[in-house]
């Protein structure tokens, strides 16, 4: 199975040694770039087709007592209605294009600085592969929201603050009374989230030929970065929210 590049979207869950030595040789991105952007669209057109976006925003709006007069909230209400889904798409597509080579560009300076020599593509196809473990959660996700007539506005807030459909993280724990900032932590501390970082140290260890050491403290330093970045953005939001 990890001799074609499809197959080790499967096998790296299971070999991951065995397989990143095949993608150390063979360093084909596209399949798991391809692999990874057909399920998010997948998971995005299937959630927001159970649910209201113009009855979300509202809610939301209201909650967030910005002074916005009734008139505003239902054109913001009605536009988010009708062009949701294709701005959920479009931020899909340009996280896909633009945000994950951001991403394997920190990924291949980290290794170069630790004493790795990777090229770039073999670099992009690691990390890509590491984030196999998502396809699980993308496929779970889609079985269970397809299996709800409808996502409330109720429902979607949890949704929102669990960071997911599934819940495999500790944010299962929070309550509406959690501080955005400390759900985002929490809902960084999952499951699936350890079981990428943990493929992302095999491989790069295999991939790049640096010591484990140096492979665990560039994943976990740019997986601090992300927190501190994903926390960033729920103070923000809970201070214009005024959360």
């Amino acid at each position: 199975m990890e001799n074609s590049a499809w197959g080790r979207c499967l096998s790296v869950l299971f070999s991951p040694k065995v397989t990143f030595e095949k993608i150390r040789e063979q360093p084909v991105w596209w399949v798991p770039l391809v692999v990874l952007l057909v399920l998010s669209l997948a998971s995005v057109y299937v959630v927001t087709d159970k649910m209201d976006l113009g009855e979300l925003t509202r809610m939301q709006l209201e909650e967030a007592d910005q002074g916005l007069t009734e008139e505003q909230i239902d054109q913001q209400a009605e536009f988010m209605g009708q062009h949701g889904t294709t701005i959920q798409i479009v931020t899909v597509l340009l996280f896909t294009v633009i945000g994950y080579p951001i991403v394997a560009l920190l990924f291949f300076l980290g290794m170069r600085m630790v004493g790795g020599a990777p090229t770039f593509s073999q670099t992009f196809a690691t990390m890509l592969y590491a984030f196999m473990p998502s396809i699980i959660v993308a496929l779970l996700s889609i079985a269970i929201v397809m299996g709800v007539a409808e996502l409330d506005a109720d429902r979607v807030q949890q949704i929102q603050q669990q960071g997911g459909v599934l819940t495999s993280s500790a944010a299962m724990f929070a309550d509406e009374d959690t501080h955005p900032a400390v759900a985002a932590v929490l809902a960084n501390i999952d499951v699936f989230v350890i079981w990428i970082l943990i493929l992302m140290v095999i491989g790069f260890t295999t991939v790049a030929r640096v010591k484990q050491g140096g492979a665990t403290a560039v994943v976990l330093s740019l997986f601090g970065l992300w927190i501190v970045i994903r926390v960033g953005l729920a103070m923000l939001g809970a201070a214009f929210g005024g959360g």
